[in-house]
């Protein structure tokens, strides 16, 4: 197995010294899947026989340039796998992975951030003609019509999973999103691609939304937010500061006459537009 002088940015951090193995020298005889795999040290042949997620598995490549100029491969594993995937970078964390083509090491690289569990994965290169011969490569393997109706079963197992966790919470039961409470963590979609946890936060901060808002008072037609700790309200402060401001935003929208103070069906305070005459 050969090592190709290419280089990972961004989201798995290159390990130092690395380039000097883009010898050409064969590394192992045995045939593998395109794909990523562990790098296991102190064995013969030194990747795992079971990759960890392979190019078919991939929904999305394209190719991009960061903010530094430098170009590279975004992917993402499709969410169908995305269990399958977590688990393996979760035994990878602070380890070697590496991505493998044609039986040889395109890339190795070292799993540290949060952005991996996303099931997101950058391949660089300081060649870009090269780096985009290897996208479309890559691109023209993947049936994106296949990857289309697996996404789809992957997002049902999602919300099947969210509605499971929903029907758990208590009043006592402590809330906290997968990740820092905003919007992006609620999106299906953000700037990252899609993402896998939008279904348990949604139904995180709807929860945490309707606990606050049972704490709720009004005076003269704006909100009166209590004092109070998110310990009190059992959930995590990052949720607690969000829903905050949020409840801000609504006394300013009150304020400029965008929306008035109502209820709703079970008697907890919200807001809705006010018609334009």
């Amino acid at each position: 197995m050969r090592i190709v002088s290419y280089y990972v940015v961004g989201l798995m951090m290159l390990l130092p010294g690395w380039m000097c193995m883009s010898c050409g020298k064969k590394v192992a005889n045995e045939s593998r899947v395109d794909g990523w795999y562990h790098v296991y040290s102190g064995q013969s042949d030194s990747l795992s026989a079971i990759p960890i997620a392979t190019v078919d598995e991939f929904a999305s490549l394209r190719l991009d340039t960061d903010a530094y100029g430098r170009h590279g491969i975004y992917g993402q594993v499709n969410l169908f796998y995305f269990d399958h995937w977590t688990a393996e970078i979760e035994k990878a964390m602070g380890k070697k992975i590496a991505f493998v083509m044609n039986d040889s090491v395109i890339v190795v690289s070292k799993v540290t951030g949060e952005i991996e569990r996303l099931g997101l994965f950058i391949i660089g290169s300081r060649h870009y003609n090269r780096l985009k011969t290897l996208c479309d490569t890559l691109n023209s393997r993947i049936n994106f019509r296949m990857q289309d109706s697996l996404t789809q079963l992957g997002m049902k197992k999602l919300w099947a999973e969210a509605h499971a966790y929903k029907a758990m919470i208590t009043d006592t039961t402590f809330l906290q999103t997968k990740g820092t409470m905003s919007y992006a963590a609620v999106d299906m979609l953000n700037g990252y691609g899609f993402n896998p946890f939008y279904a348990y936060n949604q139904v995180v901060y709807l929860t945490a939304l309707d606990r606050f808002r049972s704490r709720l008072s009004e005076r003269k037609g704006r909100l009166v937010v209590p004092e109070c700790q998110a310990e009190e309200l059992y959930m995590s402060d990052d949720l607690f500061q969000f829903i905050k401001l949020l409840f801000k935003d609504w006394n300013l929208w009150i304020k400029e006459g965008r929306c008035r103070l109502v209820k709703d069906e079970r008697g907890l305070y919200t807001v809705e537009p006010v018609k334009k005459k």
